[in-house]
């Protein structure tokens, strides 16, 4: 799968519970991010599930035997590498418990072969109802759309889908690379837009001070610089997805 941009200290913790466990035992023990053990069947429902779980997302999952020991090894370590609003699954308490996952629920475009992980996200999206139709919305005690409004606890709330960086699954730095590239093309668009309407400018009665090319740098420099920024970050990313690489 291609890199992911993951928290250092997120990682940190994952690589520090794992080693630890498995020197201990004397096996490979496996410590597993949430992100990393989901995939999202329908991509239209991609950001409204990013978004609705959220830092969720990044939460550890080790099997049921070494919970308390992983718990511990982040409690003693927390002060020394500054952890913290990191989460470790209680897989033993979840694997216990019985979560309904209702017909159209968003829980139903979620796969995974991790049962610890299937029952976490069905406890979280079992209920979720997924809407066609906004007029649908209040239809159940708990819906959403995939354009990202969402309805629970007798409020409706548009959830910002613009800031959603994807995390699920192997394609999520397809879906990285497909949003910056849009973000490209609209700033190009803004770029030739600008370009078109001040090639055309000049200063009234003839008091030209500077030059419409001059103008034209002034006011277009910082949009060609995320332009740049977006084709530099373009081609780091095209560059990680094409190298193959085991998060655990």
């Amino acid at each position: 799968m291609g890199q992911k941009s993951y928290d250092k200290k997120l990682i940190l913790l994952r690589d520090l519970i794992q080693d630890t466990l498995s020197n201990k035992y004397d096996q490979e023990i496996n410590v597993s991010i949430l992100a990393d053990l989901l995939e999202v069947k329908h991509e239209i429902w991609r950001r409204p599930i990013e978004s609705y779980l959220g830092p969720q997302r990044f939460y550890l999952f080790v099997e049921p035997q070494y919970v308390d020991e992983a718990i511990a090894i982040y409690d003693a370590n927390k002060e020394q590498y500054g952890f913290s609003d990191f989460g470790i699954v209680d897989t033993d308490k979840i694997a216990q418990q019985s979560s309904k996952v209702e017909t159209k629920s968003l829980a139903e475009e979620i796969t995974t072969n991790n049962k610890y992980a299937r029952k976490f996200i069905d406890r979280l999206l079992g209920t979720l109802i997924k809407c066609d139709d906004l007029a649908d919305l209040r239809k159940n005690p708990r819906s959403i759309t995939s354009s990202g409004m969402i309805y629970q606890n007798f409020v409706a709330r548009q959830m910002n889908l613009d800031r959603v960086v994807p995390f699920l699954g192997k394609n999520a730095s397809n879906s990285i690379l497909k949003a910056k590239n849009a973000e490209l093309r609209e700033l190009k668009e803004k770029l030739e837009d600008t370009n078109n309407l001040l090639a055309n400018f000049e200063i009234a009665n003839g008091l030209e001070l500077i030059s419409s090319n001059e103008i034209i740098n002034i006011v277009n420099s910082d949009i060609q610089k995320e332009i740049n920024e977006l084709e530099n970050i373009l081609s780091k990313l095209k560059i990680k997805n094409t190298k193959t690489i085991n998060i655990n």
